[in-house]
């Protein structure tokens, strides 16, 4: 899985999630607080307000809590709105981007050497 923020003026880092070996799914709470915790204070400041989609990941008591106990602010997001959330659009741009200027990353993600290309082109898009 891969996280990124945007806002006006600039963009975050570009992460691949760490796989939690605990989860079903590969990735949980755990996973995105690691992310939360080494992204957020590099970019949120005071005054801005957080938004993400309603993934179960990212709405989660413990998700929650977290935001709280550091101080940002969330957004809270109506389900199945992922038009209008402003990052959505830039991720299908993207991926837009990415299988037209890399077609031979169509099977994305099913190796670690595919995982580094996409993190290449996601970064050159």
């Amino acid at each position: 899985m891969i996280w990124g923020a945007v806002w006006i003026g600039g963009r975050s880092d570009i992460v691949i999630m760490e796989l939690d070996e605990n989860s079903k799914n590969g990735y949980n709470a755990n996973s995105y607080i690691g992310v939360l915790k080494d992204q957020l204070p590099t970019i949120y400041n005071p005054g801005m307000k957080f938004m993400q989609n309603n993934a179960p990941i990212h709405t989660g008591g413990k998700i929650e809590t977290w935001l709280r106990e550091n101080g940002i602010e969330a957004i809270n997001w109506p389900p199945y709105s992922p038009d209008l959330n402003p990052i959505e659009i830039i991720w299908a741009w993207t991926k837009e981007w990415i299988c037209e200027h890399y077609p031979d990353l169509h099977e994305m993600g099913e190796t670690e050497e595919a995982y580094q290309q996409l993190y290449r082109a996601i970064n050159e898009a």
